[in-house]
């Protein structure tokens, strides 16, 4: 008897994802702070309570399940630490609740290393011998 493989669609990279676009997805499993989703991206996103709702939310189980199929909206992706959040709220809803995220663009740019004979400098600077 010859075996059927089914061929699953390819996963997106998270750098195909662009915030404000809604996807469906599965929830994959919950946590006390939210819920992660499989959204057909190469990683899980997470939906944090605090994006689940305008209310606040204390248990995500109230919400959301394992299994459940839901529609989400992208509301971060950070390719650099490789993760994904994910929104039940619309970036609209969203800019409601969270009126100074919206300003926000983009996350700013990562700080540049210091050695220790910089930081060294400082502190003499700062606190002298």
């Amino acid at each position: 008897m010859k075996e059927h493989h089914t061929r699953k669609a390819p996963r997106k990279a998270l750098s195909q994802l662009k915030v404000g676009e809604k996807y469906h997805g599965t929830v994959e499993n919950l946590t006390s702070y939210g819920a992660f989703v499989d959204i057909g991206a190469r990683k899980a996103g997470l939906l944090h309570v605090s994006r689940m709702s305008m209310d606040k939310v204390e248990d995500p189980s109230t919400i959301v399940k394992p299994g459940d199929q839901i529609d989400v909206y992208v509301s971060d992706v950070d390719t650099e630490n490789n993760r994904l959040s994910l929104s039940l709220l619309s970036p609209e809803e969203l800019a409601k609740k969270n009126p100074g995220a919206a300003r926000r663009t983009s996350r700013p740019a990562p700080h540049k290393p210091v050695t220790m004979d910089d930081a060294m400098a400082r502190l003499m600077e700062r606190f002298g011998k």
